[in-house]
């Protein structure tokens, strides 16, 4: 059955710790450091209740911690719907997002979820652009922030929709600030995404 056909109460319920300290530091750090990002104290989805908190959130943190038992701070950046960040933009938050943190005790894991190149909902629904994928994996292994950053500065169909969710692993790259290790990348027709997993070695 389609998950989303089975009624909230049917359905399994995670629930996920947050840090409402670290969240507070994130947010009076970013605003000073010219950021206006907005503050959630309560999280409540529109539209389809079954649906929840977003797949990129309930998708890939039980797999990572399956106990649920690491706290979390998300921050939810704008991928979809103009006006869109640029990815510049996008840069230069991952870098005050690190600054940040910088000074904090706590031992600090930063990721990103979705893409890469996905277009649910559009013409081209299905379609996977495998160049374009493993060219931004490529800049990533790299190091090379500088050239993500000239993405979505013109408008193509092939920047659209779900590939917009390549924003976040702009920001990731630019918090890291050193060249990521590339695990594996699956042009996973069955779900129409082009699937990335990347992870940057500890300093």
């Amino acid at each position: 059955r389609d998950p989303y056909d089975v009624p909230p109460a049917e359905r399994t319920r995670l629930v996920f710790r947050q840090h409402a300290g670290l969240a507070r530091h994130l947010l009076h750090g970013l605003i000073e450091r010219g950021f206006d990002v907005a503050n959630l104290g309560g999280f409540e989805p529109r539209g389809n209740p079954a649906r929840g908190v977003s797949h990129m959130v309930s998708n890939l943190v039980p797999e990572v911690d399956p106990e649920l038992q690491i706290p979390l701070v998300c921050v939810f950046v704008n991928e979809y719907y103009p006006p869109l960040p640029s990815a510049a933009r996008c840069a230069r938050l991952g870098e005050a997002i690190a600054d940040v943190l910088r000074d904090r005790s706590e031992r600090v894991a930063i990721y990103a979820s979705g893409g890469l190149s996905h277009y649910p909902g559009m013409y081209n629904a299905g379609w996977i652009d495998q160049p374009l994928d493993r060219w931004i994996l490529e800049r990533l292994q790299r190091n090379d922030v500088a050239a993500l950053e000239h993405l979505f500065t013109f408008d193509s169909d092939t920047l659209r929709s779900g590939t917009g969710e390549v924003r976040a692993w702009i920001s990731v790259a630019a918090a890291m600030g050193r060249p990521a290790t590339v695990v594996d990348y699956v042009p996973a027709h069955c779900t129409q995404t082009g699937c990335g997993f990347v992870y940057w070695p500890a300093a």
